[in-house]
Protein backbone atom coordinates (compact mmCIF):
# COMPACT_ATOMS: atom_id res chain seq x y z
CA UNK A 1 0.00 0.00 0.00
CA UNK A 2 2.85 2.40 0.85
CA UNK A 3 4.42 1.76 -2.57
CA UNK A 4 1.20 2.82 -4.33
CA UNK A 5 0.99 6.00 -2.23
CA UNK A 6 4.59 6.81 -3.08
CA UNK A 7 3.97 6.40 -6.82
CA UNK A 8 0.79 8.44 -6.60
CA UNK A 9 2.59 11.20 -4.68
CA UNK A 10 5.41 11.31 -7.27
CA UNK A 11 2.89 11.47 -10.12
CA UNK A 12 1.04 14.29 -8.35
CA UNK A 13 4.26 16.30 -7.87
CA UNK A 14 5.22 15.72 -11.50
CA UNK A 15 1.80 16.96 -12.64
CA UNK A 16 2.14 20.08 -10.47
CA UNK A 17 5.58 20.85 -11.91
CA UNK A 18 4.33 20.39 -15.48
CA UNK A 19 1.31 22.63 -14.89
CA UNK A 20 3.47 25.28 -13.22
CA UNK A 21 6.01 25.32 -16.08
CA UNK A 22 3.19 25.44 -18.65
CA UNK A 23 1.74 28.52 -16.93
CA UNK A 24 5.16 30.20 -16.90
CA UNK A 25 5.70 29.55 -20.60
CA UNK A 26 2.14 30.51 -21.53
CA UNK A 27 2.76 33.96 -20.05
CA UNK A 28 6.26 34.21 -21.63
CA UNK A 29 7.95 34.28 -18.23
CA UNK A 30 10.73 32.15 -19.73
CA UNK A 31 11.86 35.26 -21.65
CA UNK A 32 13.09 37.47 -18.83
CA UNK A 33 14.16 40.24 -18.94
CA UNK A 34 11.96 41.31 -21.83
CA UNK A 35 13.33 43.65 -24.48
CA UNK A 36 13.39 47.19 -23.19
CA UNK A 37 14.19 46.42 -19.56
CA UNK A 38 17.41 48.38 -19.47
CA UNK A 39 18.01 48.10 -15.74
CA UNK A 40 18.84 44.40 -16.03
CA UNK A 41 20.84 44.89 -19.21
CA UNK A 42 23.00 47.58 -17.57
CA UNK A 43 24.73 44.93 -15.47
CA UNK A 44 25.66 42.89 -18.53
CA UNK A 45 26.94 45.99 -20.29
CA UNK A 46 29.07 46.93 -17.27
CA UNK A 47 30.39 43.37 -16.95
CA UNK A 48 31.47 43.21 -20.60
CA UNK A 49 33.31 46.52 -20.30
CA UNK A 50 34.88 45.47 -17.01
CA UNK A 51 36.31 42.34 -18.67
CA UNK A 52 37.41 44.07 -21.88
CA UNK A 53 38.71 47.40 -20.56
CA UNK A 54 39.11 46.95 -16.81
CA UNK A 55 36.58 49.67 -16.02
CA UNK A 56 32.78 49.26 -15.73
CA UNK A 57 30.87 51.39 -18.23
CA UNK A 58 27.08 51.61 -18.32
CA UNK A 59 24.17 54.04 -18.20
CA UNK A 60 22.74 55.68 -15.15
CA UNK A 61 20.05 58.04 -13.99
CA UNK A 62 22.15 59.22 -11.05
CA UNK A 63 24.13 62.45 -10.97
CA UNK A 64 27.68 61.93 -12.28
CA UNK A 65 30.29 64.59 -13.01
CA UNK A 66 30.40 65.75 -16.62
CA UNK A 67 33.97 64.41 -16.91
CA UNK A 68 32.67 60.82 -16.42
CA UNK A 69 30.25 61.07 -19.38
CA UNK A 70 31.68 59.18 -22.36
CA UNK A 71 28.57 58.81 -24.57
CA UNK A 72 25.22 60.54 -24.82
CA UNK A 73 22.78 59.29 -27.40
CA UNK A 74 20.72 56.44 -28.76
CA UNK A 75 21.32 52.75 -28.07
CA UNK A 76 19.34 49.82 -29.42
CA UNK A 77 19.63 46.10 -29.90
CA UNK A 78 21.19 45.64 -33.33
CA UNK A 79 19.10 48.34 -34.99
CA UNK A 80 15.84 46.94 -33.63
CA UNK A 81 13.26 48.48 -31.36
CA UNK A 82 13.22 49.68 -28.65
CA UNK A 83 15.55 52.59 -29.15
CA UNK A 84 16.49 54.38 -25.96
CA UNK A 85 18.56 57.42 -25.16
CA UNK A 86 21.22 56.84 -22.52
CA UNK A 87 24.18 58.51 -20.87
CA UNK A 88 27.17 56.16 -20.57
CA UNK A 89 29.52 56.82 -17.67
CA UNK A 90 33.04 55.56 -17.01
CA UNK A 91 33.38 54.29 -14.30
CA UNK A 92 29.83 53.12 -13.63
CA UNK A 93 29.45 52.91 -9.87
CA UNK A 94 25.69 52.57 -9.33
CA UNK A 95 26.21 49.02 -8.06
CA UNK A 96 29.29 47.07 -6.93
CA UNK A 97 31.40 46.44 -10.08
CA UNK A 98 32.01 42.76 -9.32
CA UNK A 99 28.25 42.17 -9.15
CA UNK A 100 28.07 42.96 -12.87
CA UNK A 101 30.48 40.08 -13.51
CA UNK A 102 28.14 37.70 -11.70
CA UNK A 103 25.16 38.94 -13.73
CA UNK A 104 27.16 38.66 -16.93
CA UNK A 105 28.10 35.08 -16.15
CA UNK A 106 24.39 34.21 -15.83
CA UNK A 107 23.32 36.11 -18.98
CA UNK A 108 26.19 35.14 -21.27
CA UNK A 109 28.29 32.19 -20.04
CA UNK A 110 30.64 32.31 -23.04
CA UNK A 111 31.71 35.89 -22.22
CA UNK A 112 31.47 35.67 -18.44
CA UNK A 113 33.40 32.46 -18.16
CA UNK A 114 36.67 34.30 -18.71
Amino acid sequence: MNFKKSKLFKAFILALVLIFTFILRAHNYDRVPPIGQLEELAFGWAGIHLIETGSPVSWSTLEYPESALIFKGEKNLGGNDPKVFVNLYDPWLDQPPLFSLLCLKEMCPARGGA
